[in-house]
């Protein structure tokens, strides 16, 4: 088995002020290693080649959602706007 670590230096958070960054970023964190622990996803991601930066995942988000939601709704629009369609 292997072991996945997710690490983020930085979030930029534009538009979330109501939001607690550090929530965001634990949501964003937990649901990327929960996914990349699934080989299939793995795989995908592993296909898209080495990235330093990820950036322009868009997502609507609903009024009084919790930070830590926003956070997993966030790495899944990042899988969606980065996976072939029909691939997830």
């Amino acid at each position: 088995m292997r072991r996945v670590v997710v690490h983020i230096d930085r979030l930029v958070l534009t538009g979330l002020s109501a939001a607690d960054p550090g929530a965001v970023a634990r949501g964003l964190q937990a649901e990327l290693a929960r996914e990349l622990a699934e080989p299939q996803a793995l795989a995908q991601w592993r296909a898209l080649g080495s990235q330093a930066r990820l950036a322009g995942a868009s997502m609507r988000l609903d009024a009084g959602r919790a930070s830590h939601d926003t956070g997993v709704a966030l790495a899944r629009a990042l899988r969606a706007d980065r996976v072939p369609k029909g691939r997830s």
